[in-house]
């Protein structure tokens, strides 16, 4: 569990762009349980069973997470980019970044 939980959370899925982190997923799934997605992107799984149980639960969690979108490359190569989702912007300062799944080099 604790390997399949780390493949999981290396899969890139900014909100939006969860189509990749979504496969892997239904990848995953048992040949017993049957899943949906509906417009918005979500993945709606259910397991099942020869009779219907005496008490059901429900799993919920997010596929996705913040990040960036680049909205201009500067001539220098720089890149300006907005955020995607609730990062705050102090917690961007000195961090190395992944831009389609390639880590930057520090300087």
């Amino acid at each position: 569990m604790k390997k399949t939980l780390e493949q999981l959370c290396q899969i890139g899925g900014i909100s939006g762009r969860e189509g990749a982190i979504r496969g892997k997923i239904i990848s995953l799934l048992p040949k017993s349980c049957k899943y949906d997605v509906d417009a918005l992107g979500n993945l709606i799984v259910r397991k099942c069973a020869e009779k219907s149980p005496k008490n059901k639960i429900m799993l919920s969690a997010h596929m996705d997470e913040v990040g960036m979108i680049v909205t201009f490359i500067e001539k220098d190569g720089s890149l300006r980019f907005s955020r995607v989702g609730g990062i705050d912007p102090a917690v961007l300062v000195g961090r190395v970044v992944s831009v389609n799944g390639t880590s930057a080099k520090r300087c």
